[in-house]
């Protein structure tokens, strides 16, 4: 009886983990026939709204479960052990905000919209390749948010035998209209003999992805992104060099501790992550920078 008689939507309010409540809506005021676009759109909203509510009940359970290792921390100051577990669950706590704040709404939202621009190019009303790219990356930084998130487990690796070349070539595509925004000339240079080897592609990918979104965010002005591919007797190399602003001796030290960061809205996880993908993949990354002339960033992986 509260609702229009043409008809409203109800649409579900939920977490990974819980339902959280119910969103309506109808056209009350216009009368209008609601569609389809409607329901995306409230769907969206839905999603956006509870990812917020998800984002402020973690962080008031965090803030109670941060005063209480401090308290703890307090008690048995002389357990080094101790004091060592109660480290990694403040990380936990850090680690579990900063993602959900900075990557779960804009993820939730464009996986939305992709979706139903996927759907109108079913229909043959759209292109469906720059949207499935969408699509694809959505659902990436999707695992990788709940992998973070899942943070007692161990890293599992899906080993493949690939062309690192064709990988790269690949995930470069995904990239070629920001850069061409930006302003950003791009350079590649590709190994003559494929570097086929076993490692995890989506794992491999994930590293590539941020060096080359950092190698962006440091070129604010333009300037050019040379990304090479080579090997040795032992190894597979790629290397990632931008002609941006650099990295000061002082935070070339920090690089690789979770959550330092230089951007104001860096999570400070991206190369933690990246040398702990390497590490497992039993490689290992160098980097080499000079302030406001740029940086490069080196992955060998072993064949």
């Amino acid at each position: 009886n509260l609702f229009s008689p043409k008809g409203f939507l109800l649409v579900p309010i939920f977490s990974e983990s819980k339902a959280i409540g119910i969103l309506a809506a109808d056209n009350l005021i216009t009368q209008d026939k609601i569609l389809e676009d409607d329901q995306v759109g409230l769907e969206t909203f839905a999603n956006q709204a509870a990812s917020q509510i998800e984002n402020i009940i973690l962080h008031e359970e965090l803030k109670q479960k941060l005063k209480e290792l401090e308290l703890t921390s307090q008690l048995l100051r002389e357990n080094q052990n101790y004091l060592m577990q109660a480290e990694r669950w403040v990380d936990i706590g850090k680690l579990a905000t900063t993602v959900a704040h900075e990557i779960k709404t804009p993820l939730v939202t464009m996986g939305g919209y992709a979706r139903r621009a996927l759907r109108k190019a079913v229909e043959g009303k759209l292109g469906p390749h720059e949207l499935e790219i969408i699509v694809k990356e959505t659902e990436r930084l999707e695992s990788i948010t709940s992998e973070i998130l899942d943070y007692s487990k161990a890293t599992r690796l899906n080993y493949e035998k690939k062309d690192l070349n064709l990988l790269i070539k690949d995930a470069i595509e995904v990239f070629r209209g920001k850069l061409r925004y930006n302003g950003i000339w791009l350079k590649t240079r590709f190994s003559l003999e494929p570097p086929i080897l076993n490692f995890d592609p989506k794992r491999i990918e994930q590293v590539l992805f941020n060096l080359i979104e950092n190698a962006i965010d440091a070129m604010l002005e333009g300037g050019t992104l040379t990304i090479r591919t080579k090997r040795n007797e032992d190894f597979a190399i790629f290397e990632v060099e931008d002609t941006g602003s650099g990295i000061s001796e002082e935070n070339l030290q920090k690089l690789y501790i979770p959550f330092f960061t230089t951007k104001p809205k860096g999570s400070g996880l991206g190369l933690p992550v990246c040398k702990k993908i390497i590490a497992d993949h039993q490689g290992y990354i160098e980097v080499k920078s000079e302030v406001n002339k740029g940086s490069k960033f080196t992955v060998y992986l072993p064949l």
